[in-house]
């Protein structure tokens, strides 16, 4: 198994949907507005802008409502066979 190399951006994007937990484990349908690169990492949305991505975070999003627009720190975490989205420093822009 290969897991997937060390990667960040920076992304712009507008909440379509979040789902909320109680153990603060929440998904969010995300628009995916703009990307940057953050430092030197590979940027894995720099070809999703235009595209609806399902993340994931253990940020407090509970401040957040749907069209709104946010900027998060956006990592992929996975392997060849898949993986998931995760954002963090979610904040309202």
């Amino acid at each position: 198994m290969v897991q997937a190399k060390p990667n960040n951006s920076i992304v712009t994007a507008k909440i379509k949907k979040i789902s909320k937990s109680p153990a603060n484990r929440n998904s969010m349908e995300l628009l995916i507005l703009s990307s940057e690169d953050a430092g030197q990492m590979t940027n894995f949305t720099r070809d999703k802008v235009g595209d609806t991505l399902i993340v994931f975070t253990t940020d407090d999003v509970s401040m957040i409502k749907p069209d709104e627009t946010i900027q998060a720190e956006i990592r992929f975490k996975g392997d060849e066979f898949g993986g998931k989205f995760f954002a963090s420093n979610v904040k309202k822009k």
